[in-house]
């Protein structure tokens, strides 16, 4: 348990399509400015372009001889996306070499590879989703290179995005994924983001708590900001496209609604 003014607890969150965890560093003393105690930043002229900033994507969890897929992720610098969605690299120390994490539209996958053509002699992890971003993949849908010919489902893997969750650093939606909020949310858990449209900082949070307004929630399908207290029950079910009602009405599975988050000593619901 984390002591102070803002105490965070390992958060636990569900994408559309599956549960999907999110780790969170320790919280900093919240700034106690009048802007802060709204629940947002001045509106900056332009929303921020940056694809990477306080979040980071990592990946955890492989082990023996796929143990140089651990490791601190980033967003390609050269090619920060691949196909429409993020590319990521990670230095590999054992091939002496850089790893590729991308999406293959021809399998629906994503894939982690050394090389960018994502050659099947070339490929070590991949996992089969439609997900936006590779934050918002299940856990259960990764499988590593097996040393039997083939991949073979690794329950300890896993890519998650970690950053401190703080007003003053909170997430870029690049780092969280576009498709972050649209998916089944677990209840008790805060994420504080900005929306890439504005420029302004929300918390992602229901109700208000300590000072701080309720919150928001950000739409991809619209590029936009929506109150979080009906972003759910009444956003998300105005979208008549398949792409929102796939996304609909699954509920957090056990594994990602276990561990709360505690602000000033109270749980904040969903």
């Amino acid at each position: 348990m984390v002591t102070g003014s803002l105490q965070f607890e390992t958060l636990a969150l569900m994408p559309m399509r599956n549960s999907k965890r999110i780790r969170l560093h320790h919280g900093a003393e919240i700034m106690q400015s009048k802007c802060f105690k709204t629940g947002l930043q001045p509106v900056r002229a332009a929303a921020s372009l940056q694809k990477e900033r306080h979040g980071r994507l990592v990946s955890t969890g492989a082990r023996g001889p796929l143990s140089f897929l651990n490791g601190n992720w980033q967003r390609c610098p050269d090619q920060p996306d691949v196909a429409g969605k993020p590319h990521y690299i990670l230095l590999d120390t054992y091939y002496n070499g850089t790893l590729h994490l991308t999406y293959c539209w021809k399998t629906c996958s994503w894939q982690v590879s050394s090389d960018l053509s994502a050659s099947p002699e070339y490929i070590f992890a991949v996992a089969t989703s439609d997900a936006l971003h590779p934050n918002t993949v299940e856990k259960s849908s990764w499988k590593v290179l097996s040393t039997l010919g083939g991949f073979a489902t690794c329950a300890s893997f896993d890519v998650n995005c970690v950053g401190p969750n703080t007003p003053e650093k909170p997430f870029l939606i690049e780092e969280l994924g576009r498709d972050f909020f649209v998916c089944a949310q677990p209840k008790k858990m805060i994420i504080w983001f900005e929306c890439p449209s504005t420029g302004q900082t929300f918390h992602s949070g229901a109700k208000s708590f300590g000072g701080y307004r309720a919150g928001n929630r950000y739409c991809y399908l619209c590029n936009s900001c929506f109150s979080a207290n009906n972003f759910k029950s009444q956003h998300l079910r105005s979208h008549t496209t398949p792409i929102a009602k796939k996304k609909l009405g699954r509920p957090p599975s056990a594994s990602a609604s276990r561990l709360p988050v505690k602000i000033h000593g109270k749980c904040e619901g969903h």
